[in-house]
């Protein structure tokens, strides 16, 4: 699990997470599927920094919005 306001890319061809301080997180297949279903349902102009945290993201992955 991963807070969304400290993510700085999304590469997912190699289901990594580049956080703002550098470090790298790698997601399980499935994780870089949802995740990347996740950003494309909404839509996130080039920045992580528009995300909806992770409140967010987690209320949309468990009960849809």
């Amino acid at each position: 699990m991963v807070n969304l306001e400290f993510l700085k890319r999304y590469n997912h061809p190699e289901l990594a997470l580049t956080l703002l301080d550098g470090s790298r997180v790698y997601a399980s297949r499935q994780g870089g599927q949802d995740f990347r279903r996740y950003l494309s349902e909404n839509k996130h102009p080039g920045s992580m920094e528009e995300t909806k945290g992770l409140a967010g993201f987690l209320k949309s992955m468990f009960f849809g919005g």
